[in-house]
């Protein structure tokens, strides 16, 4: 028989209450980490910060929220302080781990400090993307030096001022037109210093560099699929340019706008893998001949090797009047594999030559050419040095005869393996024991060891 429910207390209802709200907090409480971001990820970024009050666990979830917008800073401020802190927290704690963030930035970012917050973004991305900085970045009044490395897809937006850059280094960055890379180079008003490592230039056929305060400029560009099918072309014109370093392959060309460069006080060339010496002879031949005006050459052996494929190179090279240091580098997967019968001609064109250092592998059949009359053998060489030297019976005729006829030579340097022999050094000096005003040194190097007597 059944009987009716007697009534419950309030004291009863109130327990009820409190259990039923605590058996729901539980509910949500048993649930992973990641699964409550994911239902965060369904807020708006100001409303996810704010559940960061409801207890010491849910304080830190919504900073491993992938996509944070801090557009609107007045409720968080409303909340944590300053938008610029929260953001700088949410990108640099352990847990971060973003695929887009967009950051307030107005006047407050050049006091804050964006360098940080740069650098924790990229090292944050899950994989290669677009990254759109900041409009506001691009038309900074203080900002000196920018440096990105970061494989993704630079997005660079119009106008383009930067009015105090001075360094800008971009390393991995794919252009995602030559608008957009043209639009960041035309806004570099005063840069000195330009480094291109790497770049994905796919998206460029030609882009023009017209920053006449440039006085560095570095371009590394060798390695498979940064370039399409077709040649890149890199026009420079600067008229203070000093230092020139390139390490490419020859499917990045760089073309002076007027012929020859600039004075330049160091320039460094490495031709880094090509195919074909007779196609690729005459861009050696252009990149040379717009270095003419240097003071100081390092060029490594690929160089020469495109050299000798041109069917009048003595005519064709320009004379480097102001050159007085030349470094032929060896080539650390083909050590010795050149003639020197391109290097003859180029030092015949260097009247001023005070210093020359060569990679070591001649063989005796090149030893005519050395004992040619060169100008700058019988009046300036001053030091002479060979690298990765082995005591060949043709390196030994070649010292003698220096020793003997460049009557200004003051030292050689002999750069050799570690397990050169004593025994072995003593048989070159008794040779050269004749001369006794040349200075003659050996030191050890490896072959992989980037050497430097310029």
């Amino acid at each position: 028989m059944a009987t009716d429910a007697s009534p419950l207390s309030p004291m009863r209802e109130m327990s009820l209450e409190r259990q039923d709200a605590s058996q729901g907090e539980d509910r949500i409480s048993s649930l992973p980490d990641d699964v409550l971001v994911h239902i965060l990820s369904f807020l708006p970024t100001k409303e996810a910060v704010r559940t960061s009050v409801l207890s010491t666990r849910w304080k830190i979830l919504w900073i491993s929220l992938p996509n944070l917008n801090f557009e609107d800073p007045g409720p968080i401020q409303d909340i944590r302080g300053s938008s610029l802190k929260v953001v700088d927290r949410s990108l640099h704690h352990r847990n971060a781990c973003k695929r887009k963030l967009s950051p307030i930035l107005q006047k407050e970012v050049d006091e804050f400090g964006f360098s940080p917050w740069l650098s924790a973004v990229i090292r944050l991305l899950i994989k290669p993307t677009y990254v759109t900085l900041p409009d506001c970045l691009f038309t900074s009044e203080s900002l000196i030096s920018l440096v990105l490395r970061s494989h993704c897809t630079l997005k660079v937006p119009a106008p383009v001022r930067f009015p105090s850059l001075k360094v800008l280094k971009l390393s991995g960055v794919r252009f995602k037109d030559e608008q957009s890379c043209q639009e960041l180079f035309s806004g570099c008003l005063v840069l000195e210093e330009l480094v291109l490592e790497q770049c994905d230039w796919n998206n460029i056929d030609e882009i023009y560099i017209d920053i006449p305060t440039l006085m560095k400029f570095s371009l590394s560009n060798y390695k498979a699929g940064l370039i399409k099918n077709g040649n890149c072309k890199i026009k420079v014109n600067t008229a203070n340019l000093s230092h020139l370093s390139l390490r490419i392959s020859l499917l990045v060309q760089l073309v002076p706008y007027n012929p020859i460069l600039p004075v330049l006080d160091r320039a460094q060339v490495d031709i880094i893998g090509f195919r074909n010496r007779g196609e690729n002879y005459h861009l050696a031949m252009k990149l040379l001949a717009g270095l003419q005006n240097a003071n100081s050459v390092s060029v490594n052996v690929n160089l020469l090797r495109l050299l000798e494929g041109a069917e009048n190179l003595e005519a064709g090279l320009p004379t480097f009047h102001n050159l007085t240091h030349l470094h032929v580098r060896p080539d650390h997967y083909f050590p010795g594999a050149y003639t020197v019968g391109a290097l003859m001609y180029l030092l015949q064109k260097a009247p001023k030559l005070e210093t020359l250092g060569i990679a070591s592998g001649f063989k005796p059949q090149d030893q005519d050419w050395f004992f040619q009359t060169l100008p700058c053998f019988s009046s300036c060489l001053k030091s002479f040095a060979i690298l990765c030297f082995e005591a060949t019976a043709a390196s030994i005729q070649l010292l003698k005869h220096l020793c003997q006829h460049a009557p200004v030579l003051k030292k050689i340097s002999l750069f050799c393996n570690c397990d050169f022999k004593d025994e072995t050094k003593y048989q070159v000096l008794r040779v050269l024991r004749e001369s006794k005003i040349v200075e003659i040194g050996f030191y050890p190097v490896k072959l992989e060891s980037s050497i430097s007597i310029i």
